[in-house]
């Protein structure tokens, strides 16, 4: 088939054939090696490894959608349909089929091929990890594999060529990726080795989307929005880590503190993008401490006045002193300083009432809001 659509005969039929072929020999690899033992494992994937090369090859120099669509899918879905899933080897030869799908996708910059690679994939390999539960180094082994290869396919677009904005497609897979490898991860090592692993696998996890994300802000041909994306998420896997470290009080105080963190970065930001990150995370943080204090520390249907705890009673004043130094902080960016100072502020007297009202009661409660309204008027 590749001399007949070299030699432009019959084009269409030679790249049905190629297709075929490939995802057959995908097929034979798979069964032979994994299923019934008829060539040793190396050897398998050895021409797994070979078929894979020469898909991507074709489907370069071809720019043929239909090997793409025919030839990589089908060898993806090969260790599937031979029953060789959920076994270690045919893991491995799926690693193989979606490397060479992700090799397609960066060079090719096929959207479609990208989603269906990753939807293929992603349910065989976390069948075998979460019902198999393998060896916790071979665990890791496959989400870090998995999950390099999405992170590549997602940022693989802009390596290519430069693009001028955020690319959807990209931000999708790449949030998506997140997700299922920070589920699968904790899944495996906080029941199959110890908690700590799970919390390890997290931490890990939010370093490696910051590090994709500074390094895509430093790239050129990277979208910076793209990179800003990679930054909220580790941002949000962050706030998840540290949430499964620590509890109660300490939680609170870490999130204000990390709110007041992003507001001196809103106040630095040079650039528009720069600034929507950092007010996003700033809103998410304190949104965040404020609903654990709410929730878990002073739920309203069970407090009333003089019976709040002082855990529950420092939770909230963070929370007041998170919002309104970060109005202080934020203020004076230009178009969204004026308005978030407002909203801050705002959230601040609200969570300071609350406060006052589960401190006293009669009287006292009366005296304590004239006193808080005269002290916001001069303020104002």
């Amino acid at each position: 088939s590749p001399r007949l659509h070299e030699r432009r005969v019959r084009t269409e039929a030679s790249l049905a054939a190629a297709a075929a072929g490939v995802a057959g020999l995908f097929a034979t690899c798979t069964v032979a090696g994994a299923v019934y033992g008829l060539v040793p494992a190396p050897l398998a994937l050895a021409g797994a490894l070979a078929t894979g090369a020469a898909a991507t090859a074709l489907a370069l120099r071809w720019k043929a959608p239909g090997i793409a669509a025919l030839g990589t899918v089908g060898a993806l879905l090969a260790p599937a349909l031979v029953g060789a899933m959920p076994t270690g080897t045919g893991v491995a030869m799926l690693a193989i089929a979606t490397a060479s799908a992700t090799a397609v996708v960066v060079w090719q910059r096929w959207t479609w091929l990208a989603f269906a690679a990753y939807g293929i994939a992603a349910p065989q390999w976390l069948a075998w990890i979460l019902l198999e539960q393998p060896a916790p180094l071979a665990s890791v082994a496959v989400l870090v594999v998995f999950g390099a290869l999405a992170a590549a396919a997602a940022v693989g677009f802009e390596l290519r060529q430069a693009e001028p904005g955020l690319r959807i497609s990209s931000a999708v897979l790449l949030t998506l990726n997140a997700l299922v490898l920070a589920y699968a991860g904790w899944a495996v090592l906080s029941e199959e080795v110890s908690h700590p692993a799970g919390h390890l696998w997290l931490g890990a996890l939010a370093a490696a989307y910051a590090a994709v994300g500074l390094g895509a802000v430093r790239l050129r041909r990277v979208s910076h929005e793209l990179g800003l994306t990679a930054l909220a998420l580790a941002a949000v896997l962050a706030n998840v880590t540290f949430a499964s470290v620590v509890d109660g009080l300490p939680v609170v105080a870490g999130w204000v503190a990390a709110g007041v963190g992003f507001a001196v970065l809103l106040r630095r930001a040079a650039r528009p993008g720069d600034a929507e990150l950092a007010q996003a995370v700033l809103g998410g943080q304190l949104l965040l401490a404020l609903g654990h204090a709410l929730v878990l520390d002073a739920p309203a249907e069970t407090m009333r006045a003089g019976d709040a705890t002082p855990e529950a009673m420092l939770a909230l004043a963070l929370v007041a002193a998170g919002c309104g130094v970060s109005a202080r902080l934020a203020a004076d960016r230009d178009g969204w300083g004026a308005g978030s100072r407002v909203v801050l502020d705002g959230l601040a007297m609200t969570v300071l009432a609350y406060l006052t009202a589960l401190a006293v009661e009669g009287p006292a409660l009366t005296a304590a809001f004239a006193a808080q309204a005269v002290v916001f008027g001069a303020i104002a």
